[in-house]
């Protein structure tokens, strides 16, 4: 099941949108919300984690939002880590739209 992590460890687990799998469906709507998200191969994806970090990269390509991906295991990578970048207006809107910064129009 995947989960969100924080610079202290895992925020806690996602709400499980899928207990089982299937073939080439993945969480997009939730893992690029944004927020920072591990998921584990043999639960939440089955192709192998080099494989799975393309994917990611190419959805990161596919929605124009930069995408940082690791990839945490020792010999064969078991997990990846990763963030989807929000635009500038995303990241207003969801912080609450106190920092849009639309600037100022006409001069006085």
């Amino acid at each position: 099941m995947s989960a969100r992590w924080g610079s202290r460890g895992f925020l806690g687990l996602s709400s499980g949108w899928n207990e089982v799998e299937p073939t080439a469906e993945y969480d997009w709507p939730h893992w690029t919300d944004g927020a920072r998200w591990e998921i584990r191969h043999g639960e939440d994806y089955e192709v192998p984690t080099v494989e799975m970090k393309a994917l990611v990269e190419a959805k990161g390509e596919e929605l124009k939002r930069e995408v940082q991906v690791w990839m945490l295991g020792e010999d064969e990578p078991q997990k990846l880590r990763f963030l989807f970048e929000l635009d500038r207006l995303s990241r207003a809107i969801k912080s609450g739209g106190d920092n849009v910064g639309w600037g100022v129009f006409g001069s006085s």
